[in-house]
């Protein structure tokens, strides 16, 4: 996400439900101590946000993001860029499903450890963002 914001990619949302952890601490570079607790979708658009803040707007939205995929799908309707992170493969396949309906570029992203793939599904190439 930070090589997206650096250079101005113009406007993004992060979908999460969770809370910052001490896991997050070792594994997520955009948390601090001082997270603990407090709303990760928040800590972290915050945080990207100070890198470039003339040229992006961040915003969030505590959900979980299966809940948004199944229930809200017209949530998906104002990104034209859908990146989804760490998804478990069935929530992936509705995903997948809508942003193909919806013609949205679909990116997966999953690592494990030191492995790790993307995946890009769809031919759609402009517009803004959302993050999962």
């Amino acid at each position: 996400m930070k090589n997206l914001v650096l250079p101005g990619f113009g406007k993004f949302v992060i979908v999460d439900d969770k809370k910052v952890t001490e896991a997050d601490l070792g594994v997520n570079f955009f948390v601090t101590l001082d997270s603990l607790g407090k709303s990760r979708a928040q800590v972290v658009t915050e945080n990207l946000v100070e890198l470039n803040p003339a040229n992006v707007v961040g915003d969030f939205l505590e959900k979980d993001p299966k809940f948004v995929i199944e229930n809200v799908p017209e949530f998906f309707d104002n990104y034209n860029y859908i990146i989804a992170a760490q998804l478990d493969s069935t929530t992936v396949q509705k995903l997948a499903q809508l942003c193909w309906a919806k013609n949205k570029v679909l990116i997966l992203v999953r690592s494990y450890g030191f492995l790790g793939y993307v995946r890009v599904i769809s031919s759609n190439i402009e517009g803004k963002v959302v993050f999962f």
